[in-house]
């Protein structure tokens, strides 16, 4: 299976303010988030939404985050997702969403290994 980088977007965090991005997915792909930002910021936290449903929560330390990678994130319809980001300090960061078509449009085993993406 191979993915393609479906969105890159570059922001700016301002001292602990956080920052929110639409995340447009559909059905019969599964994505994954990285999210990369300057030394400076600190912890970079991350939290994904559908709606008011909290999908996915980074919980690593630094300023490199990743979402998707524990789990597929695979929707079950075309709709937009909502990601929150902060950090402790503020800095530059790029978010880059990555998208691959699930095997059969479903959920995908969380046994896969990662090396497939």
């Amino acid at each position: 299976a191979s993915f393609h980088a479906y969105r890159d977007t570059i922001g700016l965090l301002r001292g602990q303010a956080a920052a929110r991005h639409a995340v447009p997915v559909s059905a019969g792909r599964c994505y994954r988030i990285h999210v990369a930002a300057e030394p400076g910021v600190g912890d970079l936290g991350l939290r994904l939404f559908d709606g008011e449903t909290l999908l996915e929560e980074d919980g690593s330390y630094g300023a490199y985050a990743l979402l998707g990678h524990r789990r597929p994130l695979c929707p079950e319809g075309d709709r937009v997702w909502r990601l929150e980001l902060s950090a402790s300090e503020g800095g530059r960061y790029v978010v880059s969403v990555l998208a691959r078509r699930s095997a059969d449009g479903a959920d995908t085993s969380s046994a896969v290994p990662s090396a497939i993406w």
